[in-house]
C-alpha cells in the first residue's frame, strides 16, 4: 500500500527504479555510441560504430545482395546466427559454428599436419609470431618469405635439405647469435644454415626462427583477458545443396571488419565481421590539439580538442573547445575528450546519442534521491520508527544512567619521535628545517617543499616518519653532506630474516655497507635478477621482501649521489623544468649555469665547517640564496608561501599517525567502562563516559582539521587515492558514531575503536600516504560528490558491522539473572544498527547513481560492468536483503540480524580492498600485482564464527521468546527487571 500518504517516500525512491530501468531501456534500443578520430587541420563526419555487425555479399553472375546484421556474440551464452540467400539454382545457407574471444593461432604438434616455420618478427607495429606453411609464401615486413617449393624472385626462399632448414636473401643478411653476441654478415643469394636464436636482418626487416615443426596444425583459441589478441574470431558455415565451406572471420569491437570471401558452387561469397564506419548530420574539424603535462613531467594534466562545428544544412560554424569533463553537445550527438595520437597531432572522441534515456534516467536518479533521503527524515518511516523503539528502551532503563567518579589523562606520543643516538653528527636541526622550505620539483610535476621529498624518503628507507630524534631534513640532509659516515648508519630496514642473513646482519637496520662484499659486489644482485623474472602472482613473500630492501638501498644511493637535487628552474623553459645540478643545464646562462654546477659543493663544505664550529650563517646565506635563484626563475609555477608552510605543517604534526593509537585506546578504555555499567547496574561511572567521549570529539575535530588541511595543500579532496579514502573513511565512520551516541553510548567507543583500526590499516607499508597530482578524468567536481557519498557509507556500514558484532558478544554475556536487561541492551544494539546500515545503504546508493552520471557526463555511458561497479552494485543488493529480512519467516530474530550485518560487511571488504588490490579495472589502486590476504584476516573470519556460533547457542538458551523479532513497530512485551520500570 504504497500509495497512502505516509509511505510516499517508500513509494518514491522503489518507483525510481522503474524509471531507470525505463530509461536504460531507451538507451539500449534507441541510443547508440562511437569513437571519431580526426588529426589537426582535418575534418570528419564519420565514426566507428560501437556495435558490432556481421556483413554479407553474396554475388552471383547476374546480380550482389547485401546484408548487414547487429549482433552480439558472448563466450557466456549459446551464440545462435542463421541467414539465407537465394543465389541461382540453390539458396546459400551461412551459420555460425564458433565464437572465439580474444583469439589468438597455437601451432600444435599433430602426426597428420603439416610442416611450419615460425618466425618471429619486429617491426614498427610490434613484436608479432608469424606461421609459415610449407609450399607457401608469408609477407614480413612488407617482403615476402616463400618456404618449401612456391619460389618468390624477390623475397627470402626458406628449403628443407636433408633435416636441415636453409634460407637465402636477395640481399646481405645481418645476424648476431642471442647466445654468445657473435655478429656478422651473409651473401646474398646464396644458402645458408637458417639457425634458431640468431636474429637476422633483411632490408631492416628483423626476425628470428623460434621453432621448426615438421608436423603441426594451427588452431585458434580464446587467450586469458591480459594475453588475448586485440580480435575475436567467429566460424561461419557457407553451404549450398553440394558443397559446404567453412570461413573464419576475425574483427571485434571498434575494428572495422575485413571481408574474407570464399566460392561455394560458383556463388562468391564475402562475410566480415566488427564494426562499421557510420556518417552523422554535420561536420567536426579539430582546429587544434593541446595537451598540458604538470611542469617538468610527462604526466598529463589535461588535454584538449579545439574543434569547429560545420553544419551546413542549418548554416552553422560553431567553434567549442572539449576536454575531460566539458563535452560538445550539438544536435543530440554529445562528443567526450576519449585519447588522443601518440604524436599529439590527433584526437580520439568519444560519440553518444541518447538525448531521451539520459532525461528519462536522470529524472529517476533525481527520484531515487529525495525518495532515499525523506526515508532518513520523514516522521513515518522505518528509520523514524527505530528512533522511536531506542528511546522506548531509554525509558525502561532510565535508571541506569551513572555518574564520573574517575578519568585518566591521556596524551598521544608518536613513538617515531623518541630520540637515540645515530652514530654520526647530526646537521642542527633550525638550518636543516630551513633547507626544507626550499622547493622540489617531483618527477609527476607537483611542487614541493624538500622537506615533504625527505619526509617520503625517510619512511621509505626507514619505515619511520621520524629517524631516532632526527627530523626527515636533517636525515636527508646529512646523508648528502656526510655520505661516507652515513653509509656505515644502520638505518634501512630489514623485515625478513632470510634477507638479514644474505646481508650478514642480525639487527632489524642494515647498514648501506652491508649491502656490498669487500670486492664492492652487490649481495642482493643474482636474488633481485630472479625476482623480477617472475611473475609477480607467483613471487614468495621473501620475493616481495628482497624487491622492497632492494628499493630501499637504491633510494639511500641516490640520496648519497644527490640525486634528488632538482631545486634549479631553467629561465623560461616551455614546460617549467627544474633540474639538478647533475643534469644537461642547456638553456642557462654561463653564471646561472656555474652558479647551479657549484653551489651545492660549496654548502657541503661549508655545513661541514659548522657541524664544527657551530656557525651557520654562512650556509643559512647559501640556502637563502637557492630560495632567490627559485623566486627568480621559478615563480610561475612555485606555490603560495603560505601553502608551503601548511604542507610542512602537515608533515611534521603527523596527525592520522599519532590519531590511530589515540583513538584505540580511548575507544576500549570507554568500552571497557560501558561494559562494566552494563554488567554492574550499581556501578555509576557516568562522568567517565561523558570525559572519554569528550575525548573523542576532540580527536575528531583533529581528525577534520587533517583532511582540510591535506584538501588545501593537494588542491584537490582527500579521497583520490587508497591512503586518502582509508583516512576518509575513517572520519566518516566516527561522524556516524557522533550522530548516534545519544542512542548509546557503545556506539561512539565502537566507532572511535573502528577509526584508529582503519587509520593504522592505513599506514601499513602498502599504503602510501604521499600526495600526489590527479590524473585528467579525476579533475572533476564528480569526484568530490560521488567518491565522498560512497567512501563515506562504508564508515557508517564499518560501524554497524562493529556494532553488531557487539550484539553478539552481549548475547554471549547472558545468563538467567541478567538476560532481560542484557536483551533490552541487544535490542538497543540492533535498532541502532538498522539505522547505521540505512544510513549506510542510503549514502552507498546515492553515491553510486552519482558514479553513473559522472561516467554519463565525462566518457557518455552510466555504466561499464567494472568490477568495482559491479561489486557496488553487489552491496547495495547484501544490504537491501538485510535490511528487509525482518519480513522473511525465520530470520526475524535479532541473532539473524546481527549476524547479518556482520558477515554483510564482507562485501564492503571486497568492493574496497578486494576491488582496489585484487581485480583490475578503472578503479584499481595496484593492478596487476595483487597483495597476499593476511594472515589476520583468516583469524577475523576464525573468530567472527566463533563468536557467532556461541551467541546462537546462548541466546536460543537464555532470549524470552517474545522478543526475538524485531519486525514489530513497538515494544509490547511487559519486561520487569531490578531498578527498572514497567512499560507497555
Amino acid at each position: 500500500k504504497l500509495y497512502q500518504k505516509s509511505k510516499i517516500p517508500s513509494l518514491l525512491f522503489h518507483a525510481a527504479f522503474i524509471v531507470i530501468i525505463i530509461g536504460a531501456a531507451v538507451t539500449r534500443f534507441f541510443g547508440f555510441e562511437g569513437i571519431m578520430h580526426i588529426r589537426e587541420g582535418e575534418s570528419s563526419n564519420t565514426y566507428i560504430s560501437n556495435e558490432i555487425y556481421v556483413q554479407v555479399n553474396v554475388t552471383n553472375e547476374t546480380d550482389t545482395t547485401h546484408y548487414k546484421k547487429n549482433v552480439l556474440f558472448s563466450n557466456l551464452v549459446k551464440n545462435k546466427f542463421n541467414a539465407s540467400f537465394e543465389s541461382g539454382s540453390s539458396p546459400v545457407s551461412i551459420e555460425l559454428k564458433a565464437f572465439i574471444p580474444r583469439a589468438s593461432q597455437v601451432l600444435t604438434e599433430d602426426p597428420e599436419g603439416n610442416t611450419y616455420l615460425t618466425l618471429v618478427i619486429s617491426g614498427p607495429s610490434g613484436r608479432q609470431n608469424k606461421f609459415i606453411r610449407e609450399n607457401e609464401v608469408a609477407d614480413i615486413g612488407g617482403i615476402h618469405l616463400s618456404f618449401g617449393d612456391t619460389t618468390h624472385a624477390d623475397g627470402i626462399h626458406v628449403i628443407v635439405d636433408n633435416g636441415n632448414l636453409l634460407f637465402r636473401a636477395p640481399a646481405p643478411i645481418s645476424y648476431m647469435s642471442m647466445n654468445t653476441q657473435e655478429q656478422g654478415e651473409l651473401e646474398s643469394n646464396i644458402f645458408h644454415p637458417f639457425q634458431m636464436r640468431n636474429l637476422y636482418t633483411v632490408n631492416g626487416v628483423n626476425f628470428v626462427l623460434s621453432d621448426f615443426t615438421p608436423n603441426g596444425i594451427l588452431k585458434l583459441v580464446s587467450m586469458p583477458q591480459d594475453e588475448g589478441g586485440n580480435y575475436d574470431a567467429v566460424v561461419f558455415s557457407v553451404s549450398d545443396n553440394s558443397a559446404s565451406e567453412e570461413v573464419v572471420v576475425l574483427g571485434g569491437k571498434g575494428i572495422i571488419g575485413k571481408p574474407v570471401a570464399t566460392d561455394i558452387s560458383g556463388t562468391n561469397v564475402s562475410i566480415s565481421y566488427g564494426s562499421i564506419l557510420q556518417q552523422i548530420p554535420f561536420t567536426v574539424e579539430l582546429v587544434d590539439f593541446q595537451l598540458d603535462r604538470y611542469p617538468g613531467s610527462d604526466s598529463p594534466a589535461s588535454f584538449a580538442s579545439e574543434v569547429i562545428v560545420h553544419d551546413k544544412e542549418r548554416g552553422i560554424i560553431k567553434p567549442f573547445r572539449i576536454f575531460m569533463n566539458n563535452i560538445l553537445n550539438y544536435r543530440g550527438y554529445r562528443f567526450f575528450q576519449a585519447s588522443y595520437d601518440k604524436d599529439e597531432q590527433g584526437t580520439v572522441l568519444s560519440l553518444n546519442h541518447d538525448f531521451w534515456g539520459t532525461l528519462i534516467t536522470y529524472i529517476g536518479y533525481i527520484m531515487l534521491a529525495a525518495g532515499l533521503i525523506a526515508v532518513i527524515f520523514s516522521r513515518n518511516t522505518r528509520f523514524s520508527q527505530l528512533s522511536k523503539l531506542i528511546n522506548e528502551i531509554h525509558h525502561k532503563r532510565k535508571s541506569i544512567t551513572a555518574a564520573v567518579v574517575f578519568i585518566i589523562a591521556f596524551t598521544s606520543l608518536n613513538p617515531d619521535a623518541l630520540a637515540t643516538d645515530t652514530g654520526v653528527k647530526a646537521v642542527d636541526k633550525d638550518h636543516a628545517a630551513r633547507f626544507g622550505t626550499l622547493l622540489y620539483q617531483k618527477n609527476d610535476g607537483r611542487m614541493v617543499p624538500i622537506n615533504t621529498l625527505a619526509s617520503d624518503l625517510v619512511r621509505k628507507i626507514t619505515k619511520k616518519s621520524v629517524w631516532k630524534g632526527l627530523s626527515p631534513e636533517q636525515v636527508f640532509l646529512g646523508m648528502m653532506a656526510d655520505p661516507v659516515n652515513w653509509q656505515g648508519t644502520p638505518m634501512i630496514k630489514i623485515g625478513n630474516d632470510d634477507v638479514k642473513n644474505l646481508l650478514g646482519i642480525s639487527v632489524k637496520y642494515a647498514r648501506f655497507d652491508d649491502f656490498f662484499d669487500t670486492q664492492g659486489n652487490y649481495k642482493l644482485k643474482n636474488y633481485v635478477d630472479e625476482v623480477f623474472a617472475k611473475n609477480p602472482s607467483e613471487r614468495s613473500k621473501f620475493d616481495k621482501e628482497i624487491i622492497a630492501v632492494d628499493e630501499r638501498a637504491n633510494i639511500a644511493f641516490m640520496i648519497y649521489q644527490g640525486a634528488f637535487l632538482n631545486v634549479f628552474p631553467i629561465p623560461e623553459h616551455s614546460e617549467n623544468n627544474w633540474v639538478s645540478p647533475f643534469d644537461d643545464l642547456t638553456g642557462m646562462n654561463k653564471d646561472d649555469s656555474l652558479f647551479v654546477r657549484i653551489v651545492f659543493t660549496q654548502y657541503f663544505n661549508l655545513l661541514a665547517e659548522a657541524d664544527s664550529t657551530g656557525n651557520y650563517k654562512e650556509a643559512d646565506d647559501i640556502v637563502i640564496g637557492i630560495g632567490n635563484y627559485q623566486k627568480r626563475y621559478g615563480a610561475e609555477v612555485m606555490p603560495p608561501a603560505l601553502k608551503v608552510k601548511f604542507e610542512i605543517l602537515y608533515n611534521k604534526l603527523y596527525l592520522f599517525k599519532r590519531l590511530f593509537p589515540y583513538y584505540t585506546l580511548v575507544g576500549f578504555m570507554l568500552l571497557i567502562v560501558l561494559f562494566a555499567e552494563l554488567l554492574n547496574p550499581r556501578i555509576q561511572l557516568r562522568k567517565i563516559i561523558l570525559s572519554l567521549g569528550i575525548l573523542i570529539i576532540a580527536g575528531f575535530v583533529v581528525h577534520t582539521a587533517g583532511l582540510i588541511l591535506r584538501w588545501y595543500i593537494s588542491g584537490h579532496a582527500p579521497w583520490s587515492n587508497g591512503f586518502e579514502s582509508m583516512i576518509y573513511i575513517a572520519w566518516t565512520g566516527l561522524l556516524a558514531g557522533i550522530l548516534f551516541r545519544k542512542k548509546s553510548p557503545i556506539t561512539l567507543s565502537v566507532t572511535a575503536i573502528l577509526a584508529g583500526i582503519i587509520l593504522m590499516v592505513a599506514h601499513l607499508s602498502w599504503m602510501d600516504p604521499e600526495i600526489t597530482n590527479l590524473v585528467p578524468v579525476l579533475r572533476s567536481y564528480w569526484l568530490t560528490i560521488h567518491v565522498s557519498a560512497i567512501t563515506a557509507s562504508y564508515g557508517f556500514l564499518g560501524l554497524g558491522a562493529l556494532l553488531a558484532f557487539m550484539g553478539l558478544i552481549i548475547m554471549i554475556l547472558k545468563n538467567k539473572e541478567n538476560h532481560h536487561r542484557l536483551d533490552l541492551t541487544v535490542q538497543e544494539l540492533s535498532f541502532i544498527t538498522e539505522m547505521t546500515l540505512i544510513a549506510g545503504l542510503v549514502l552507498l546508493t546515492i553515491g553510486n547513481f552519482l558514479g553513473g552520471v559522472w561516467a554519463n557526463e565525462s566518457w557518455g555511458r552510466y555504466w561499464g560492468w567494472d568490477p568495482k561497479e559491479t561489486w557496488a552494485l553487489t552491496t547495495i543488493i547484501v544490504y537491501a536483503f538485510i535490511l528487509h529480512m525482518r519480513f522473511i519467516p525465520g530470520l526475524k530474530g535479532f541473532f539473524a540480524f546481527n549476524f547479518a550485518a556482520v558477515i554483510g560487511f564482507g562485501s564492503v571488504l571486497m568492493t574496497y580492498f578486494g576491488v582496489n588490490f585484487y581485480l583490475s579495472g578503472l578503479h584499481s589502486y595496484a593492478k596487476g600485482d595483487p597483495l597476499p590476504v593476511p594472515t589476520f584476516v583468516y583469524y577475523m573470519v576464525f573468530t567472527i564464527g566463533l563468536v557467532s556460533l556461541l551467541a546462537w547457542f546462548n541466546d536460543n538458551r537464555t532470549q524470552d521468546k517474545e522478543l526475538k523479532t524485531r519486525g514489530d513497530s513497538s515494544l509490547s512485551t511487559t519486561v520487569n527487571t531490578e531498578g527498572e520500570n514497567s512499560v507497555k
